[in-house]
């Protein structure tokens, strides 16, 4: 599977973690070493709902972008840094996590759609 940005017509991932259950999406990032180059996380939480993220027990900064349940950009964040809490303003379906640096050579923009 791959995520895309189809507004932008870029790939942003194509190793794609899918967590669909709330264990695997609480879990998340939590223990691993990194995300690579072309490796992402995406949590489906099933209908938009307030999607904040935590950063415990990751030890690596990482790229964020949460959609709606249209697949659209509602929110993004850079460098979110390790044992932080993150809680975006809207509300969204999707939470996509990124490697580092992603977002800085492949922007993003409020209301980019997205597929995967």
């Amino acid at each position: 599977m791959q995520i895309a940005n189809e507004t932008k017509a870029k790939v942003l991932a194509t190793d794609v973690i899918i967590c669909e259950n709330i264990w695997s999406s609480m879990r998340g990032l939590m223990l691993r070493k990194e995300l690579t180059k072309g490796q992402g996380l995406l949590i489906d939480l099933h209908k938009d709902k307030n999607a904040s993220i935590h950063m415990f027990l990751v030890g690596f900064p990482i790229d964020v972008i949460w959609l709606n349940n249209e697949k659209l950009v509602v929110e993004t964040r850079e460098d979110v840094k390790p044992n932080t809490i993150v809680n975006p303003s809207k509300f969204a379906r999707y939470v996509i996590e990124l490697p580092k640096g992603t977002l800085t050579k492949k922007p993003v923009s409020f209301g980019d759609r997205f597929s995967f």
